[in-house]
C-alpha cells in the first residue's frame, strides 16, 4: 500500500523509512519555510498559489516513455520542451516502496558473487521512496522507475502591459549592506523560526543589522528569546501590534521589511487572527508606507483587503498545507518535489537579479544566460519591490507624459499593477518588465 504520512517534528522521518513510508508531508516545516522566504522580501510566497488546483495545477508529474528509460536527461528536457512543458527535473524511486525493494532484491539473487548480491541487498535496505533531483546536468542517466516533473505553460504568457514589456532600461536597485526587519505576532517556536530568519538572510548575503519582535508574549516565551545564544541583539516590544503606539515604539518607521505573522499564541480563533492581521497591515502602511510588508493569512480571501493596504507578499500557510496533503493523497510523488522547492534549507527556488542584457532580451535569452551560472529560469516576478515605490514611479510617469491619453493609459496600468506578480514558464519570446526579477531553481552540481 502506498503510504503518506503528515507529522509535526522533522526528526520523526527517520522512524518512518523502516515503516515503509512514501511520502512525508512535514506540516510545521513547510508552513514556517514560507515564512522565511517570505522575510527576504523576494516575493516568493507569491509564486505558491500558482501551483494550486485553483490555478490550473501547473507543477505536474508525468510518466517517462519506456523508451527513454536509461537515456540523458539532456534527452528527456529537449522532448518535453517540445511539447510546451519546462523542465524542473526527476523524481526517482516513484511508486510502492515495497515493490521497488522486491526488485532490488531479485536483482541481488541474480549477481555472480556474494559481494555484489550483499551491495545490493544493502541498497534494498537504503532505499528512498520519491527522491527529487531538481534541474540535473543534461548527461545525468534517468533510472528506472523515475518520473519528469515538469511545469505547465503560464496561463498569463502574454498578461504585462506593453509598456512594462518594451522596457528601454532595465532599473536595479541599490542593495543595503544590511537591513532591518519588525515581526509582529507570536509562533510556539518564536526563537527557532528567528534563528532561521538571521540565518537565511546571512546566507543570502543580506545580513541583518536590526530585529525587533512586537507581540503580547507570556513571560516564559519572551525569557525563552532573550536567553537563546544567538538572539542576544533581538530587540523585545511587549505590547499589541494592533496599536499604533507600540509600533512606533518598535521603530516601525525606520524598518525596511515588516512580518506579521499569525499569532500563534493568542487565545482567539482564525477570523479574528485575520482581522487582527488586516488591522496590523492597515497601521503599518499608514506608519511606513516604503517598508515591505509580509503578512501570514489563514483564509485566502482575505487577498483583496491585504492589496488594499499595499501588502507586497500574502503568506497562506494553511493552504500550503492542503496543497501538500491533496497531492501526497495522490501518489504521484508531488508533494516531495513541492517540498523539494520550498525547502528553507536548501534554498532551491530562489529570485534573483536578471543578468546585465540589452533591451528587448528575451526570457529564451535570459534563459541560456542564466544556464551558463546552473540557475534553471522557471520565470520572472513582476513589479518587484514596494508598491508605495511603484506606485509612485506611475504617477509621476503620467505626470510627464504629454497626450492626457496616455497619462489616463498609465494611471489605469496603476490601478491594476500587483506587486510581485509572477508569471511561470511564459512564452520564450517574452522581455520581463523593467522591475522584473528572475524565478530560478538552482541547478544539481554535476557528477
Amino acid at each position: 500500500v502506498y503510504t503518506c504520512t503528515e507529522i509535526v517534528q522533522p526528526h520523526f522521518v527517520d522512524y518512518l523509512r523502516p515503516a515503509g513510508v512514501e511520502e512525508v508531508v512535514l506540516e510545521a516545516l513547510n508552513a514556517r519555510a514560507l515564512i522565511i522566504s517570505a522575510s527576504l522580501g523576494d516575493g516568493l510566497a507569491n509564486v505558491l498559489p500558482y501551483f494550486l488546483p485553483e490555478f490550473g495545477l501547473q507543477l505536474r508529474v508525468l510518466d517517462i516513455p519506456p523508451t527513454l528509460e536509461g537515456a540523458l536527461y539532456g534527452e528527456l528536457d529537449l522532448l518535453a520542451r517540445e511539447r510546451g512543458y519546462l523542465p524542473l527535473g526527476l523524481l526517482d524511486n516513484t511508486g510502492g516502496l515495497f515493490d521497488r525493494q522486491n526488485e532490488h532484491i531479485g536483482e541481488a539473487l541474480r549477481q555472480p558473487s556474494y559481494a555484489d548480491a550483499v551491495r545490493t541487498l544493502l541498497s534494498a535496505a537504503n532505499l528512498v521512496s520519491n527522491v527529487p533531483t531538481l534541474a540535473p546536468p543534461r548527461g545525468h542517466r534517468v533510472r528506472p522507475h523515475s518520473k519528469l516533473v515538469v511545469l505547465l505553460p503560464s496561463p498569463e504568457r502574454q498578461a504585462v502591459e506593453q509598456l512594462e514589456r518594451r522596457q528601454t532600461q532595465r532599473t536595479r536597485p541599490r542593495p543595503k549592506a544590511s537591513e532591518k526587519l519588525l515581526v509582529c505576532g507570536w509562533k510556539p517556536t518564536m526563537a527557532d523560526l528567528l534563528l532561521a530568519i538571521q540565518d537565511r538572510h546571512a546566507a543570502a548575503g543580506r545580513p541583518l543589522s536590526g530585529l525587533t519582535l512586537v507581540a503580547r508574549l507570556p513571560g516564559r516565551e519572551a525569557e525563552d528569546i532573550s536567553s537563546r545564544p544567538g538572539l542576544e541583539h533581538v530587540r523585545l516590544v511587549v505590547g499589541d501590534p494592533t496599536d499604533p503606539v507600540v509600533l512606533r515604539q518598535a521603530g516601525i518607521g525606520s524598518v525596511d521589511r515588516i512580518l506579521i505573522l499569525a499569532d500563534g499564541g493568542a487565545e482567539i480563533g482564525p477570523q479574528d487572527t485575520d482581522a487582527r492581521n488586516v488591522m496590523v497591515s492597515f497601521a503599518a502602511n499608514e506608519l511606513n508606507p516604503s517598508a515591505y510588508k509580509c503578512v501570514e493569512v489563514l483564509n485566502p480571501s482575505l487577498g483583496e483587503h491585504l492589496q488594499i493596504a499595499n501588502v507586497e507578499e500574502p503568506i497562506y500557510t494553511s493552504q500550503y498545507q492542503r496543497l501538500m496533503l491533496v497531492q501526497a493523497s495522490l501518489g504521484t510523488g508531488l508533494a516531495s518535489a513541492l517540498g523539494a522547492l520550498f525547502d528553507p534549507g536548501a534554498g532551491r527556488l530562489r529570485v534573483v537579479d536578471f543578468p546585465p542584457a540589452p533591451p528587448g532580451t528575451t526570457f529564451d535569452q535570459y534563459a541560456q544566460a542564466l544556464a551558463e551560472q546552473g540557475l534553471l529560469l522557471i520565470g520572472t516576478m513582476e513589479f518587484t519591490g514596494n508598491s508605495y515605490v511603484r506606485k509612485t514611479e506611475y504617477i509621476r510617469q503620467a505626470q510627464e507624459l504629454s497626450g492626457v491619453r496616455d497619462s489616463v493609459a498609465n494611471l489605469l496600468r496603476l490601478k491594476s499593477a500587483k506587486t510581485n506578480r509572477p508569471i511561470i514558464n511564459p512564452l520564450r519570446s517574452f522581455v520581463p518588465g523593467t522591475h522584473s526579477r528572475a524565478l530560478v531553481i538552482t541547478a544539481e552540481p554535476s557528477a
